[in-house]
């Protein structure tokens, strides 16, 4: 495949501005095509076992800068525990991602507005394949027990046995001993010292580099220890590495001009004869010109990004070539372009349905009538979407940038709900949870109590939160008392959980975690989220239902 340099460009700048994770140039490439594949799909590719069973888990949405982060990882996961298929990447992102933030805030989240989704999903579906027996939309079947370069035995009688050297050079993925962490052994710090080949390190966006002359540095193959670690972790070697155009530390301002070093066609200033038999120069643009009188004909004009074809010729798929118009009567056409516009690989190319004003103003109602004690995400929702109202007499928004708006409040709504809702399941089950001094909750459970009911708070943990900001609590305390106290005694008697665990008196401090609990489920109980939540699924599914039947798939 080939992706438009801009693409190269944004990837680089996301992965430089995430100084603090290790980023394969590659596997970038696998994880943001992924993505788009998964978000394009009706269900995003949501698991037969979530279809057949009602009570399923919802699938959560994973963002782009979430999932390019964790990517690699989520490969290392299936390795280290041997499974032999991979679970739904959203699934186990999304969990990762949230007990990362719920130890470090500052440490572990993902700059969310670093990438533009949709730029980004635009670019992927202009990628064009480098051969035309391979088209883009060709897919292969890939397992874990598949990776280039595992250790995991291929298991008998299965429909996809492991694939050849070439058949792994076609498909270009990095030996997986390369990517992610060296093991998932936990180590003390938020740190990791990693060994590697600089040949390999060139392939990679990293943090600090310092070069090593050891041949053998002490302990670098034990994966559980403190210090510098192999990044091939127990093994001796690597397997075979793939590498992509897309080198990390090139010069992306000379991305155009190296390619076309390496492929001179590729140089737009080439004039046709350069292509073409200069005898063949009158029939092809005779031929373009009649397949540009052949869209109109169709009323394809309103497609505004086009494919090339195996032909060399623009089209879009599903349509009918000019040698059988005399097959198709005129009162066919309307079906076959409504059949075009619900075929996924058009719909790059078809017009986004626009939200009508009564919709939109529809929707602004809904937040502006939210309740006292409703998540803060629509407090900032709300300017966004009357700003689009504002602008309905010069243009319409897009159902995309509208479901944008609502799914980024609903997604930070849902953050803290699960980061509350989870410490209440895990306490329940492990008291000692609100105990631990890495587990206890003090330095983040006062800012997610604030947001969900409507006061903004930053991400950043901090232990002193709730003391050092008495106006947020006395604003609180105006809307709901009750909720005001239930914040309040949840910091309180975790400070005396402390207290009393460092006195050494544990059943003591297991005692008043028990009242903490009590008082977190009381708070869930008093915050007013879930009803008008239901009202927000409603507005999101009827756009998506609107979208879906003008053949738009969000």
């Amino acid at each position: 495949m080939d992706y438009p340099a801009e693409l190269y460009e944004k990837l680089a700048h996301f992965a430089r501005e995430h100084h603090r994770d290790k980023f394969n140039a590659t596997a970038m490439l696998f994880a943001v095509q992924l993505w788009v594949d998964i978000v394009e799909h009706p269900d995003r590719m949501v698991e037969p076992f979530s279809v057949r069973n009602p009570e399923a888990p919802e699938l959560p949405h994973v963002s782009l800068a979430v999932f390019l982060v964790y990517f690699e990882t989520w490969l290392k996961f299936h390795e280290h525990l041997r499974c032999i298929q991979y679970i739904h990447p959203f699934r186990v992102m999304n969990t990762m991602y949230l007990r990362d933030i719920a130890v470090d805030t500052r440490a572990f989240e993902v700059g969310q507005y670093t990438l533009d989704e949709e730029a980004i999903r635009s670019l992927v579906l202009q990628g064009v394949s480098r051969r035309a027996g391979f088209p883009v939309i060709t897919r292969v079947g890939y397992f874990p027990y598949l990776m280039n370069g595992t250790s995991m035995a291929a298991p008998q009688d299965l429909l996809y046995p492991p694939f050849s050297p070439t058949e792994q050079a076609l498909i270009g993925m990095p030996s997986i001993s390369i990517l992610g962490l060296p093991s998932l052994h936990r180590q003390e710090g938020q740190k990791r010292l990693i060994a590697m080949p600089a040949s390999i390190a060139r392939l990679s966006f990293h943090g600090l580099t310092t070069p090593v002359m050891e041949r053998s540095p002490a302990n670098f193959q034990h994966v559980d220890v403190v210090g510098m670690t192999s990044q091939f972790g127990q093994l001796s070697t690597s397997g075979t590495i793939w590498a992509h155009d897309f080198m990390p530390d090139g010069d992306v301002t000379t991305i155009r001009e190296r390619i076309w070093a390496t492929d001179s066609a590729m140089n737009p200033s080439l004039p046709l004869s350069y292509f073409l038999n200069r005898n063949m120069e009158g029939p092809w643009m005779r031929r373009q010109r009649r397949r540009r009188e052949w869209l109109i004909h169709l009323g394809a004009t309103d497609i505004r990004e086009l494919t090339v074809g195996v032909d060399g010729m623009l089209g879009f798929r599903g349509m009918p070539l000019e040698d059988e118009a005399h097959h198709i009567p005129p009162s066919a056409l309307p079906n076959i372009m409504a059949l075009a516009s619900m075929d996924p690989c058009n719909r790059a190319a078809l017009p986004e349905p626009l939200v009508v004003p009564g919709t939109l103003r529809g929707i602004i109602s809904t937040i502006a009538g939210r309740p006292n004690l409703a998540h803060v995400a629509w407090s900032r929702a709300a300017p966004q979407l009357q700003e689009m109202a504002t602008d309905l007499e010069d243009t319409l928004p897009t159902v995309r940038k509208v479901l944008k708006v609502l799914k980024s409040a609903k997604s930070r709504y849902w953050l803290d709900w699960e980061l509350l809702n989870d410490l209440v399941k895990q306490t329940e089950t492990d008291i000692g949870v609100l105990l631990g001094r890495d587990s206890s909750p003090r330095s983040w459970i006062g800012q997610a109590m604030d947001r969900m009911v409507g006061e903004h708070a930053d991400p950043e943990p901090s232990r002193n939160w709730w003391p050092n900001h008495e106006e947020t609590g006395n604003r609180i305390e105006e809307n709901s008392p009750d909720a005001f106290a239930s914040i309040d005694l949840v910091i309180d008697q975790l400070i005396r959980v402390e207290r009393l665990r460092d006195s050494g008196n544990v059943e003591g401090a297991k005692s008043v975690a028990r009242g903490v609990l009590l008082f977190v489920k009381t708070f869930l109980g008093l915050q007013q989220n879930g009803p008008f939540m239901v009202l927000i699924e409603e507005h999101i599914k009827d756009l998506e239902d609107y979208a879906r039947s003008k053949g738009y798939e969000v």
